[in-house]
């Protein structure tokens, strides 16, 4: 599941937050980072063969809907206009789906979860000791760069910082790009919350 050398980061669980129980799946995808415990002889794992794999899966998944678009223009005995149609009205109510689940995890994100993220991951950050961030920061992962890049910090906690960069980065690799947009939402009120914890401390 994850890393051995690092408690689980809180991101994952951030995205349970975020969605409904309907919509949870995020968390599934998001279990497997990108960088799982290896042991010698493991393969290497390159951002490029991961995109390969990402159009790959994308190729596949199309064979269903070839194959029933092939069945529907075969049982109307009208051809290859039939097929065309329904291979094309397939995709439409795919993203038909993908809108309604889109459009009700953002309302979901923005009424409930973002609160319940938000405050998450701020305790998350005070209860590890995350170094009091910078009055500016490029990023949420800048901030975390630096903590991995920092000799002075904690071993533990410089791990912990590179598993929540490792989990960022693969949804970005996998393309879950809304995921991760609420996320660093979520992540960036949290940083600013944690400095002025600093302040009143």
């Amino acid at each position: 599941m994850y890393p051995q050398i690092y408690p689980p980061s809180t991101l994952h669980q951030v995205a349970d937050i975020s969605l409904p129980l309907p919509l949870r799946d995020i968390s599934d995808r998001c279990v497997a980072i990108a960088t799982p415990t290896q042991s010698k002889g493991d393969a290497m794992q390159f951002e490029s063969q991961q995109k390969r794999n990402i159009l790959i899966s994308a190729a596949l998944s199309l064979v269903p809907d070839v194959l029933i678009s092939i069945a529907i223009a075969w049982l109307s005995d009208e051809g290859v206009p039939v097929f065309f149609v329904a291979l094309l009205g397939l995709q439409v109510l795919y993203f038909a789906l993908w809108a309604k689940n889109s459009i009700w995890s953002w309302l979901y994100f923005q009424i409930r979860g973002r609160e319940q993220a938000v405050k998450h991951m701020t305790n998350y950050l005070w209860q590890n000791d995350y170094p009091e961030p910078k009055d500016y920061e490029k990023s949420v992962e800048s901030y975390l760069v630096d903590i991995v890049a920092d000799d002075n910090q904690p071993t533990e906690l410089r791990m912990k910082a590179a598993g929540s960069l490792a989990e960022l980065e693969f949804m970005r690799a996998r393309g879950l790009f809304q995921d991760l947009l609420r996320i660093t939402m979520a992540y960036e009120t949290a940083l600013e919350n944690h400095k002025r914890a600093f302040s009143h401390a």
